[in-house]
């Protein structure tokens, strides 16, 4: 059950880790099951006094606030950051931040207590949130929110400047997300692996690494596109929709003199380290290896039968007595 190594530090980490997912899969949970009503529950309450509230604030170390007597509500000139908190949840209510507001590490279950308007920077990086309800309604720079547990972008402004999401991987649209991405967007590394209806982006660059993308097909116009470590034979839709500035290393791309991998050993090679993930993707790749390989992909599919891990050890195996020979 536990990890080879037996030392109290080791289990307690992969017990924390265990009961952390389960705690995300209860809270995931109670939210399909109460229309997103997380107040209650992730939620207890902010401060209900003045002092509370400024004592929370002086301990965090945030300068240059100014608490509504009335409404608690606290509004800053300058930045705001809250870095390795660790609190779970904000206790208070921000109303509106002159600068930049940074979550980082915080390990945040809520974005409730934002800031209605921030005129900065959003940065919301490495908590356990899985959409951004209660997050700021108006960014005036760039919207950051990656290396989370996001499951949906509902609660961002319906306008944002700039939008880095990657590192979600249960992230797997863009539903719910901006009407208007006006700067640069990226969601590499995340569960998005295509072009959807829902994205909507009259900005400058994109850049979509390792997202096992097939198609560049409903791209939209942009400066610059990088689409590094993909499975994308085809740039017809980056001429169609005039883009001239990507990057497409790590694809197969029959028709980029930039990036034509013609030597079928070095493609068989690549595609076979992409046989992980999901049954139809996997089918999808060995597909990929049969138009080059048919030898390689009758090993892989009918001797064998293998999914994942598996694969490639055989993909290994193969090369080196190739290598040999």
């Amino acid at each position: 059950m536990y990890p080879k190594i037996y030392n109290k530090k080791t289990i307690c980490l992969f017990r924390y880790h265990n009961i952390h997912k389960l705690i995300l899969k209860i809270y995931t949970l109670y939210k399909k099951f109460n229309n997103g009503q997380i107040m209650d529950y992730m939620h207890p309450g902010f401060f209900t006094t003045y002092e509370e509230t400024k004592s929370w604030l002086d301990e965090v170390e945030i300068e240059n606030y100014e608490i509504d007597e009335t409404t608690l509500v606290v509004d800053v000139k300058g930045n705001v950051k809250l870095e390795n908190v660790f609190s779970k949840y904000i206790p208070i209510q921000f109303g509106y931040v002159s600068g930049w507001f940074a979550l980082k590490g915080s390990r945040l279950y809520s974005l409730v207590g934002c800031p209605e308007t921030v005129g900065g920077d959003f940065y919301c990086v490495r908590n356990f949130i899985t959409d951004l309800i209660g997050g700021p309604k108006n960014v005036d720079g760039n919207y950051t929110c990656f290396s989370c547990d996001l499951h949906t972008l509902e609660g961002i402004p319906d306008i944002v400047n700039g939008l880095n999401c990657k590192y979600n991987r249960k992230l797997t649209s863009f539903k719910d997300g901006p009407s208007d991405i006006r700067g640069s967007l990226n969601f590499s590394h995340t569960g998005i692996n295509s072009f959807d209806g829902d994205l909507n982006f009259n900005g400058y660059d994109i850049k979509c690494v390792g997202v096992n993308m097939y198609t560049l097909a409903g791209v939209p116009r942009c400066s610059h596109i990088d689409f590094s470590d993909n499975l994308v034979t085809d740039i017809t839709p980056l001429v169609d929709a005039g883009i001239q500035s990507y990057d497409g290393s790590g694809n197969m791309l029959l028709n980029s003199e930039k990036y034509n991998i013609t030597d079928d050993e070095n493609y068989i090679r690549y595609m076979v380290t992409k046989l992980t993930g999901s049954k139809e993707y996997m089918e999808q790749v060995l597909d990929s290896i049969k138009t080059r390989d048919v030898a390689l992909y009758d090993q892989l599919v009918g001797k064998y039968n293998i999914r994942g891990a598996v694969a490639r050890s055989i993909g290994a195996n193969v090369y080196r007595k190739r290598g040999r020979n």
